[in-house]
Formats: C-alpha cells, sequence, structure tokens
C-alpha cells in the first residue's frame, strides 16, 4: 500500500534516470504531463502516468491509494525542485 500523497514527480525522476530517456538538460523547456486514476476501493488497480515531451516515462497500474470510497482526489500540485551545486538566481512560491 502506497502512503498518502504518493508523488509521481518522485517517481517520473527516477524513471528518466533509470530506463534510457536521460537526464534533463538545461536552458530548455519540457512538457511534463501527468495522469492518477484512484483504484477501486480495496483493489491494488490505482493508476499513474508521466510524460515527458509526449514520450511515456513512467507506468504504474497495480497501485492501492484508498480502501474506501470516501476518499478523492481533493488537489494536485507540481513542485519545482533545485538541486545540483550553483546557487538559484531567486526564489519561486507558487500558490
Amino acid at each position: 500500500m502506497n502512503a498518502v500523497g504518493h508523488g509521481l514527480g518522485h517517481d517520473l525522476l527516477n524513471a528518466l534516470q533509470g530506463d534510457g530517456l536521460g537526464h534533463l538538460e538545461n536552458n530548455r523547456w519540457y512538457c511534463i504531463e501527468q495522469y492518477a486514476r484512484l483504484n477501486t476501493p480495496g483493489q491494488n488497480d490505482g493508476v499513474l502516468r508521466g510524460w515527458v515531451d509526449g514520450k511515456l516515462a513512467f507506468e504504474k497500474t497495480d497501485i492501492r491509494m484508498r480502501d474506501v470510497a470516501d476518499l478523492k482526489i481533493q488537489s494536485i500540485w507540481i513542485n519545482l525542485y533545485h538541486g545540483g551545486t550553483w546557487t538559484a538566481g531567486s526564489s519561486f512560491v507558487f500558490i
């Protein structure tokens, strides 16, 4: 069973680094898309998918996120992560 707040972004990043799609390059725009479908309560049939520039980069189709029908997707968020060894020129805050 997955923890509440399971992050597609972390799985998508791991997929980018591990399946031959390569790393994201600096100074380039990307189209990042995600899809989430809750599981049938009590079943392992939830779905998470992620695409980079139209190419499927991550797919998991056996996720169990809930056991009761009253739990729904309340919100979706995308986090911006600044990594590496250099310092960002400014801060980003999204509300």
